[in-house]
């Protein structure tokens, strides 16, 4: 049995309060189970209810206001601490209900049926009430989201069996959606089936692993147009396969090499939206004719393991035909909810290819230096430009000093970090509302260990997280329009084990 409850205030930039961010969150769930030595049964339900405040300076009334938060670097519409959660704001109540129940064919197989139940309701208001007196007292939402979802799955694996372990499969998924009040996405009832297995071949000196894998997906919509109801159907069909290739010449090295080609249908709101898209603060337009995403991925990793350092560097290259993305327009748009940033879905051929590094190094017996890295190029092959809204080269270092415990403390450690994130500089030029924000640096430092009381063993955690109070903004962040990202974090954690 699992309960949370949480409760915050608005959300503090280094400079001012973001009015109307304030949250609240209460969730639980649990689970039953029943085991035999042959075979196995378990019941696990949760529910999660959250109301988000949204920040109000990014729902803007008219265009010149719009454009003053595109171009200023303090937003109009700051405020104090408050726990106060007023519009807009959206309600969020999630359903899970998942059944689990396996049994043995053999020594080293099983056979496992899964079924899960979703029930999501999301309710969006807007930043004004209706102007009819009557209407604004009941407090309405504005939109209102019920999708329900049923999944089912039979897998049967096995263990080693002459150096062989896998798995065979096969998952069917029924979903509806039906909305009322203001429209962004239609009705719609989605169909998909899968089927798929996995065999793994392992020796000790390397492994070889391939998967494959059919879907077909069915959606049918149903939306008002030009005062008749339509409901255009499609279907979507592909089969993904992947390998891979583990190979250990000795116990300190690793080379890994995967290659595959998966594909992707486009979701209901790439195809259909149209209004407002409530949380991200801007308006969003499908587009009914896109086709499905095909890639081809491919990624090749090298790694070194020693007593005192681990070093890892992956290669990693995926070329998508028909990508689906984003792109702002020429101007904002002005609606009876307000003045947006709009922005249109879209397809072209994409070249993905990046490099990511991690590395541990014991400095001494009790210090330790982690560091990871990440440097990425999206290309639009298409338009010979480069991808719009990648994320931007980050690196990040970290130190950490573990010290001997005491009786009372234990595994006690204080560790600081430096986070690093570039100037996203690889944009198609003019083709965006703000130009991408600055690099920014963030330090943190943190610490905690376990003690006894009693013979209760009690974990602490503390730190400070955005320690010198930068301000940034992240390139990926749609926020990032309006406002600045958040200041200073402190933060405290107890947990313990009964």
């Amino acid at each position: 049995v699992q309960g949370t409850f949480r409760k915050q205030g608005n959300i503090k930039t280094p400079r001012y309060f973001l009015s109307t961010t304030a949250l609240e969150e209460n969730n639980f769930s649990y689970t039953v189970g029943y085991h035999k030595k042959r075979w196995g049964a378990e019941v696990f339900y949760a529910q999660f209810n959250t109301r988000i405040g949204i920040f109000s300076g990014s729902h803007i009334g008219n265009l010149t206001d719009l454009n003053y938060a595109f171009t200023n670097d303090v937003n109009y519409d700051t405020a104090s601490f408050s726990y106060r959660i007023s519009r807009p704001y959206q309600d969020v109540g999630h359903e899970l209900m998942k059944t689990k129940f396996h049994f043995h064919t053999g020594k080293r197989s099983r056979v496992t049926i899964n079924y899960a139940y979703q029930y999501n309701v999301r309710k969006e208001f807007d930043k004004d009430k209706s102007l009819n007196d009557s209407i604004a007292a009941l407090n309405l939402p504005d939109l209102d989201y019920r999708i329900e979802t049923q999944l089912g799955e039979v897998v049967w694996d096995h263990d080693n069996i002459r150096s062989f372990r896998g798995m065979v499969g096969a998952t069917v998924m029924h979903q509806e959606n039906v909305y009322r009040g203001r429209y962004f996405i239609p009705n719609y009832i989605n169909n998909n089936l899968g089927a798929f297995f996995i065999e793994r071949f392992i020796r000790q000196k390397f492994e070889l692993e391939t998967a494959l894998r059919y879907d077909k997906k069915m959606l049918t919509a149903y939306l008002w147009e030009n005062n008749v109801v339509i409901h255009p159907q499609f279907n979507f069909d592909g089969v993904s396969w992947n390998s891979g290739l583990v190979v250990k010449p000795d116990s300190l090295h690793k080379i890994l090499f995967n290659s595959g080609f998966a594909w992707r249908a486009p979701a209901v709101n790439e195809l259909f939206s149209d209004g407002l898209h409530h949380g991200a603060a801007s308006i969003e337009k499908g587009d009914r004719t896109l086709k499905a995403e095909r890639a081809w991925n491919s990624v090749l990793t090298f790694s070194r393991t020693t007593k005192n350092v681990r070093i890892e560097c992956s290669f990693h290259a995926n070329y998508i035909r028909d990508f689906i993305y984003q792109v702002p327009g020429s101007i904002p748009q002005l609606s009876i909810k307000g003045a947006f940033p709009v922005f249109y879905f879209r397809q072209t051929n994409a070249l993905i290819s990046g490099i990511d590094l991690t590395g541990r190094f014991l400095l001494t017996r009790s210090i330790e230096f982690f560091v990871n890295g990440m440097y990425l190029h999206g290309e639009n092959l298409n338009q010979h430009q480069p991808l719009i809204f990648m994320p931007a080269n980050r690196v990040s270092g970290k130190l950490k000093w573990n010290f001997n415990g005491r009786k009372k403390f234990l595994e006690p450690f204080v560790q600081s970090e430096v986070s690093c994130v570039a100037r996203q500089n690889r944009v198609p030029e003019g083709l965006d509302y703000k130009s991408p924000p600055s690099a920014y640096a963030l330090v943190g430092i943190s610490g905690g260990g376990k003690f006894k009381w009693g013979k209760q063993e009690i974990s602490i955690f503390a730190g400070v997280n955005n320690l010198l109070n930068a301000r940034y903004r992240d390139y990926l962040d749609r926020f990032r329009y309006f406002c600045d990202a958040p200041g200073r974090n402190v933060f405290l954690r107890l947990s313990t084990r009964f």
